[in-house]
């Protein structure tokens, strides 16, 4: 089964109290939908894992985000 998630990042930048800059970022969710199902035959095994891991947590996402 897979996951289709629709949103936005929102990317803010800040000062820390030791004046080092820094990112913060919010993903803003709009719409979800459940994929059908199925296994994937292996041509396709690395194409949906080179752009988006799956299992990623949400806050790893955001820390890659604020470091670029």
């Amino acid at each position: 089964t897979g996951l289709c998630l629709q949103g936005r990042l929102s990317f803010k930048p800040w000062v820390d109290r030791n004046g080092a800059p820094q990112a913060g970022a919010d993903i803003i969710l709009q719409e979800f939908q459940f994929l059908p199902g199925g296994r994937r035959d292996d041509s396709n095994a690395g194409a949906v894992s080179e752009y988006a891991p799956q299992g990623m947590p949400v806050q790893e996402i955001a820390q890659q985000a604020a470091a670029y």
